[in-house]
């Protein structure tokens, strides 16, 4: 039987939404922003912290706005400020025995996010487990600022689908609007601390696991 454990990123492996974190923890201090973008990046937390942006949209958004600031810089260096800023720190404190309680029951690990690919390889890289993100266009080695795929709902579902078979497990980790449709391909599905009051509902009526981070550890030993 083949087992796959497939996660979300931001805000169930990831504390915080992992794009901002890049942009405020490292690309503002080491002054790698401009001015304008900087407005651009403040307004769009305000908007999204004071739920006038919805979720989906925050995270298109945000894409464009990393892009904008990703233009004209070489991968290579772009791939070592990452490198650099993301560490264990970044991840809840259940992460690390979660993943090796996994890798001990013989699950391959998948990260799948809407966040940029460069960030989420970053993360895929302290964790050691795979990762599918979003993708910037690249020329002669140099971000161009056009958006190549955004990993959208629909995408999660296309990521999730490869590893479903007549003979697997799937487990399939998420805590948003964006990670139902992936969440319900699952054999078990959890739902760590959701805050959308319909994702809550959806989770209530469809039997997923809804779990936070005292009980996602016993919870998931259950079904292993």
């Amino acid at each position: 039987m083949k087992k796959v454990a497939v996660f979300d990123l931001d805000k169930t492996l990831f504390d915080g939404v992992s794009m901002s974190t890049f942009l405020f923890g490292y690309l503002i201090p080491n002054r790698k922003i401009s001015g304008i973008l900087l407005v651009k990046a403040i307004l769009l937390v305000l908007g999204y912290s004071s739920k006038v942006i919805p979720h989906n949209r925050a995270s298109e958004m945000t894409m464009k706005l990393s892009a904008e600031v990703l233009k004209g810089k070489r991968v290579s260096e772009v791939e070592q400020w990452q490198n650099n800023f993301f560490s264990k720190q970044h991840f809840f404190e259940y992460v690390p025995q979660l993943i090796s309680l996994l890798k001990k029951h013989n699950y391959t690990i998948v990260v799948v996010s809407a966040s940029l690919d460069p960030i989420v390889q970053a993360c895929a890289q302290v964790l050691g487990v795979t990762a599918v993100g979003s993708t910037l266009e690249v020329d002669g080695g140099v971000y161009t600022g056009t958006i190549d795929r955004l990993v959208n709902q629909a995408d999660k579902v296309t990521e999730v689908e490869k590893f479903k078979s007549n003979d697997s497990k799937l487990l399939v980790f998420g805590d948003s609007s964006g990670d139902i449709a992936m969440l319900k391909e699952a054999d078990e599905a959890f739902v760590f601390e959701p805050s959308e009051k319909d994702v809550i509902r959806t989770a209530q009526k469809t039997g997923m696991h809804i779990v936070d981070r005292k009980t996602i550890l016993s919870a998931v030993t259950k079904v292993l």
